[in-house]
């Protein structure tokens, strides 16, 4: 599995720095084009049409580079400090619990990927990272599943099956929350990958008696 998310988060990155270059260099084929086309009747509705088409590809380019400079940032950061990996802010939260509380996948692979440079260095273990909890009491499944990234959930889910995932603060499991909000994709991830989930709810609920409660008829536990 480590090897696997090693591979997908370089891939990620090189798709990154690809886009980023595709993007760039669409604009100046259409600053060629405005140019010829500007002595055409019709260059007033067209080369107006065109800057718009070239001032978005060039947003294209730059969150490009922001989200390739973002990983390899990451990427360096963990390996000369790994022990960043298990570090909290006010609210307890790591980085793995920001990287999948916005739904920002390729983070939470590069993250991931770095649980094996830090438990060389440091001995933060899969297990150490998953199970953290911040004030409230969530987990990183706790935040993805809020986000309701398919992919970010599988990537957590994947790499701890043996833990129970058990309810927050408030009560919730994050296989209630999927219940509840009727993300029958993730929840399906859940109840594929871990090995014993927990389905307990606020006020007595399970899973089970939020999907009712909600009218998710779609969602199958799999009982």
């Amino acid at each position: 599995m480590a090897i696997l998310i090693r591979k997908t988060a370089f891939r990620a990155f090189v798709v990154s720095d690809a886009i980023a270059f595709s993007c760039s260099a669409v604009p100046i084929f259409i600053y060629f084009l405005m140019a010829d086309v500007s002595t055409e009747p019709q260059s007033k509705k067209i080369v107006p049409k065109l800057y718009v088409l070239s001032g978005t590809f060039q947003c294209f380019s730059m969150l490009a580079v922001v989200i390739a400079f973002a990983m390899g940032f990451v990427r360096q950061v963990i390996a000369i400090t790994p022990a960043l990996l298990c570090c909290k802010n006010k609210k307890n939260e790591t980085a793995l619990h920001l990287a999948a509380n916005k739904g920002h996948k390729d983070v939470v692979e590069v993250l991931l990927h770095g649980i094996d440079v830090a438990e060389q260095a440091v001995g933060i273990n899969t297990e150490t990272l998953m199970r953290m909890t911040d004030d409230g009491g969530d987990t990183a499944l706790h935040k993805a599943m809020r986000t309701g990234c398919v992919d970010t959930v599988r990537l957590l889910v994947e790499q701890d099956p043996d833990f129970e995932f058990p309810a927050n603060n408030a009560g919730e499991s994050p296989l209630y929350l999927a219940a509840e909000s009727g993300l029958v994709k993730c929840l399906s991830e859940i109840l594929e990958h871990c090995n014993r989930p927990t389905y307990c709810g606020p006020c007595g609920r399970t899973a089970l008696h939020a999907a009712i409660i909600q009218k998710h008829l779609g969602t199958h536990f799999g009982f």
